[in-house]
């Protein structure tokens, strides 16, 4: 039978299928997290160099790839899927059938608001009723294309993950992939840095739709922002709270200006500041400090923050993962203590030279507990209530009555504690065995609230690449917010057992570099679920040398004797390096875009201006103090033991260019975050100003 031009012409499954995949997956996606947003809209952008829409595309999917035998859909997109990577295919080619399921999630039509199988069965044409045939064995596929997109392709076109949202598992999938366009998706931490939420303290679910409400118009569709206002169809909302609750527990803080335009985007990062207290019983005192708490790793160098506008006045760096030491004066060290009306109303500090922002927040009630499982000592702020454990509530005299009336019902052996000092007058600091209920206080106190959405997430361990990849060697814990009690964690097959400060840890022999599911389940129902990735092994030692240098520190071209060779880890080192004076220019920090640079020595005199002068060669650069109308000190020596300020030159030098930049700037000029740096930089000024 002879075979029409029309026929030969119209594109097949797997021309959807590819231009589908290469729609969603791209390189300019690498390392992001991708999903399927099928509309219409997409299925017409996609098709029109395929010379197809919706119709076109709905009848390839119901033909499939030329290999398929079976009748049901659900049975082919099954056989598509069956060993489909021996056949050579670039992507995976049962991609077109999940677009398919995506599609239907959004078909508009006389149907109840959280119907979808009578949608899918009318996108088909299919009279039936209720789930399709192996509908249920579709997940296989959700996970495979998160396999194939993290294993197989690392990433470098970036990342699905194949997460449920509502309460129905198998239809979970298409239904989040929907609820949000990719546009919203973007624009969600704008939302969260606009309302000061915490990704480590989920919100409730009033704060995250008033979030959605109040942040939302601009950023969201108007269908959104309705559905988080009127809350008309509660399956829908379910969706939407636990795609947006996700999102917030993946947030890193990061924001983008989307002013910039698309080639020069600048970046702020959002941190939440948290109080701490250190309670004496017998002086009836509590010591209040402020650390910093974020899921992004804070910057090596440390964080200077100050008021907009000023100079730093306070620092921090890294205590233990997530958290900061207490801040403390940047000048003497000293712990730096909140003003009482921060208590109140909040505190915001910036480091406005590498855009991340501290924010304590506004409130009238505080939540403490034990830091001993976040490897911190003393009490730590908690924006929830938590469940069976001890805890302590500080709040102002104007919700005293509220309080105590909670405290009296909802909470098991409450006691006010005799705490004088150290807390802001007209506050209150009790503690509680065991919080009963947060009933009369979850509305108008939110941190007084349980945690109410269960939330799966990893903690600790090293990651080897993108997404929920570690080394096999450091695995992290796993945390489950938001328990009641009653739920079973499950990796694979095994149950797991809690472990310390509640988390759970992955059992030994796992298998390596292949998807592994992680669940958890109350009863027969999966509440929620993920994977991980264990990665056997890294290369650390390099074929051959990224870099030789010189006995000097200089790079050089060519093997030669004494030549130092770097090889990732493994340096090869034929004689020591007695000489090595380091580039004062190359000093962390810099930047190329410096026009006068200060570089100053440990004598009294030693001091040039750059590019104006000859970089120093009778003596080596300690600091070097890029300035405008203000500057920041930077070292740039090699040895922090052997840094510290000598007596002056007899001779030559400019002692009296030293004091003024040392000593009459010194408030026009940052001292450095590191505190130890600081203190050395302290000890300069005073030679400085005793020149």
């Amino acid at each position: 039978m002879a075979v029409s031009p029309e026929a030969r012409s119209r594109p097949t499954y797997l021309d959807w299928n590819d231009a589908l995949a290469a729609y969603f997956f791209m390189p300019g996606m690498a390392g992001r997290a991708v999903y399927l947003y099928v509309n219409e809209d997409v299925i017409n952008e996609v098709g029109t160099p395929l010379g197809g829409g919706v119709p076109e595309f709905t009848a390839a999917v119901r033909q499939g790839p030329s290999w398929v035998t079976k009748t049901s859909l659900c049975q082919r997109a099954l056989q598509a899927y069956e060993g489909w990577r021996a056949r050579g295919c670039d992507f995976p080619p049962y991609l077109g059938y999940l677009a398919l399921f995506v599609l239907a999630a959004g078909l508009p039509g006389d149907f109840a608001a959280h119907a979808y199988y009578p949608r899918l069965r009318a996108m088909l044409g299919d009279p039936g009723y209720g789930m399709l045939p192996s509908f249920d064995r579709m997940l296989q596929l959700w996970d495979d294309l998160e396999r194939w997109s993290v294993q197989d392709r690392t990433g470098e076109l970036g990342i699905f993950e194949a997460k449920t949202a509502g309460r129905w598992i198998h239809v979970g999938l298409p239904v989040a992939q929907t609820i949000l366009t990719s546009g919203e998706r973007s624009s969600l931490p704008e939302i969260f840095a606009c309302a000061e939420l915490d990704p480590l303290s989920p919100p409730t679910s009033g704060e995250l739709l008033g979030a959605l409400r109040t942040y939302g118009p601009g950023l969201l569709r108007a269908r959104t922002v309705s559905l988080a206002a009127e809350r008309r169809d509660p399956d829908a909302v379910e969706a939407l709270l636990d795609i947006v609750s996700e999102r917030l527990a993946s947030w890193d803080g990061e924001v983008e200006d989307a002013a910039n335009n698309q080639n020069d985007r600048a970046h702020r990062v959002r941190a939440s500041l948290r109080l701490c207290l250190a309670l004496d019983p017998v002086a009836g005192r509590a010591n209040a400090s402020l650390r910093a708490r974020s899921q992004r790793p804070f910057p090596e160098p440390g964080l200077a923050l100050g008021i907009v506008g000023q100079l730093p006045t306070v620092s921090s760096q890294e205590a233990v993962p997530g958290w900061s030491t207490a801040l403390a004066d940047i000048m003497t060290g000293r712990p730096f203590e909140p003003p009482d009306v921060a208590w109140l109303g909040g505190l915001r500090l910036i480091d406005q030279e590498i855009g991340w922002e501290l924010i304590m927040r506004a409130s009238h009630v505080r939540v403490f507990a034990e830091g001993t499982a976040e490897g911190l000592a003393g009490l730590v702020e908690t924006f929830e209530l938590p469940r069976g454990k001890p805890f302590y509530v500080t709040f102002h005299a104007m919700h005293a009555a509220a309080i105590h009336e909670w405290t009296e019902h909802g909470c098991r052996g409450w006691q006010d504690l005799a705490i004088t000092a150290g807390i802001p007058a007209g506050w209150t600091l009790g503690r509680a065995e065991e919080a009963l209920s947060d009933r009369e206080v979850r509305e108008s106190f939110p941190s007084l609230a349980f945690p109410e959405r269960l939330r799966l997430r990893f903690s600790g361990g090293i990651r080897s690449s993108v997404g929920n990849s570690f080394f096999a060697f450091a695995p992290p814990a796993i945390v489950v917010d938001g328990q009641v009690g009653d739920e079973e964690v499950w990796c694979d097959s095994a149950r797991l057992e809690t472990g310390q400060g509640g988390s759970f840890q992955l059992p030994d022999g796992l298998p390596t570099d292949t998807r592994i599911a992680v669940e958890v389940r109350r009863g027969d129902q999966t509440m929620k679920r993920t994977s991980i990735y264990l990665t056997a092994s890294s290369p650390w030692r390099m074929a051959k040398p990224i870099q030789r240098v010189d006995q000097w520190g200089q790079p050089v071209a060519e093997p030669a004797a004494g030549a130092v060779s770097i090889s990732g880890a493994l340096i090869d080192l034929p004689a020591p390096v007695t000489r090595f004076r380091p580039d004062p220019l190359q000093a962390p920090g810099l930047g190329p875009g410096s026009r006068r640079i200060f570089l100053i020595g440990r004598r009294p005199g030693e001091i040039c201006r750059w590019p104006a002068d000859r970089l120093p060669a009778g003596w080596a650069a300690v600091w070097a103090v890029p300035m405008t109308r203000r500057g920041r000190a930077m070292y740039c020596g090699c040895n922090l033991e052997d840094a510290g300020p000598l007596p002056a030159i007899r001779a030559g030098g400019n002692r009296l260019l030293w004091k003024k930049v040392m000593w009459h700037w010194r408030r026009r000029i940052a001292p450095p975050r590191n505190l130890a740096l600081a203190a050395l930089w302290r000890q300069y000024q005073e030679v400085a100003r005793g020149g």
